[in-house]
């Protein structure tokens, strides 16, 4: 009976070891069987910043953040798009025509697959100008900005080639989404920036209202435009000419992240 107890206390005190560790090896530590934390997904977005430079009167290059992507570009008003891949953070569009708007958009190759096309964005390639139209007085235009209902966080500024304002505004009062306000701007031949800024961080388009801003051409067209889709800033770089206005670079941050309804 001794030998019997002894046996089966011996065979208690190692299942109570297994039982604490959880292993079946009297490893006080737990046997390292433990796995570790899932590491923190990688982001993967669609590029929400980019910059046009004019290369020249057939080309341009445009340049983003996230890599591999594909850019598709077309003429405003056509429906045909063309696509092109790329590996790096930049793409060289070739065989471009003047004097015409084109608006083009990005999107990323994640793990899971590709991300939706971004915001479209535009750009325009003018012709040369002649030796009677690169300088001097070249005229008034018409900025029209449109606004979104909470606008009391945005200011806007056109800057001369030396970063010096030349014309701003805002804030407004807020809930006036689609009043549309219009400022006279004298323009000499040269090259200028028009920004949007929000202090809030959500952009003046598009879940308050679509909020943009242009400068149209003598003829009309849209050739300097903002379309309201950013963060905290969105800008373009425009120069003016005997032909008028001729965009040279566009760039903008993306929408924070988080934030609460207004």
């Amino acid at each position: 009976m001794e030998n019997y107890l002894s046996a089966n206390l011996s065979n208690l005190t190692n299942n109570a070891s297994n039982v604490i560790d959880g292993t079946g090896n009297g490893d006080d530590n737990g046997g390292d069987n433990t796995d570790d934390p899932d590491p923190e997904p990688e982001v993967c977005e669609t590029p929400q910043s980019s910059t046009v430079e004019e290369l020249s009167e057939s080309s341009v290059l445009i340049d983003w953040t996230d890599i591999p992507s594909r850019i598709r570009y077309r003429k405003v008003g056509t429906r045909r798009w063309t696509a092109k891949n790329s590996t790096t953070s930049e793409r060289t569009i070739t065989g471009l025509d003047s004097d015409v708007v084109y608006e083009y958009q990005l999107r990323t190759r994640c793990p899971g697959g590709w991300t939706r096309f971004g915001a479209k964005q535009t750009f325009t390639i003018q012709s040369g100008t002649d030796d009677d139209g690169d300088s001097g007085n070249i005229g008034f235009y018409t900025l029209k900005i449109t606004l979104d209902d909470y606008v009391s966080q945005m200011t806007w500024f056109i800057f001369d080639e030396n970063y010096s304002t030349i014309y701003s505004g805002g804030p407004y009062q807020d809930g006036q989404a689609g009043k549309v306000i219009t400022e006279s701007i004298d323009l000499v031949a040269s090259c200028y920036e028009l920004e949007l800024q929000d202090a809030y961080g959500d952009g003046i388009c598009c879940d308050y209202g679509d909020g943009s801003a242009e400068i149209p051409n003598a003829n009309g067209q849209q050739v300097v435009e903002l379309d309201g889709q950013f963060g905290t800033f969105h800008y373009v770089g425009f120069c003016v000419d005997g032909n008028g206005l001729r965009v040279k670079i566009c760039k903008r941050d993306s929408k924070k992240k988080n934030l609460r309804k207004k």
